[in-house]
């Protein structure tokens, strides 16, 4: 898989990268949390959130493995 795939999401992610979104009401702060972003996580596992000092950023899981040429 070439970068501009990964970058144009070719169907490999489950939902598309939010750079700035609200937090679902059902997500859980994971605890996890570094340089001052924490993760937060729905029950699907879907998508990550990561919650910043400037907003919420919705980051989508691959449906398959993912490597490099």
């Amino acid at each position: 898989m070439r970068g501009s795939a990964i970058r144009a999401g070719d169907g490999l992610f489950w939902a598309p990268y939010g750079g700035d979104v609200r937090m679902p009401a059902d997500a859980r702060d994971t605890g996890y949390h570094r340089r001052g972003r924490h993760l937060w996580l729905t029950a699907d596992r879907e998508v990550a959130y990561v919650r910043t000092a400037r907003g919420v950023e919705a980051w989508p899981g691959v449906r398959r493995e993912v490597g490099c040429d």
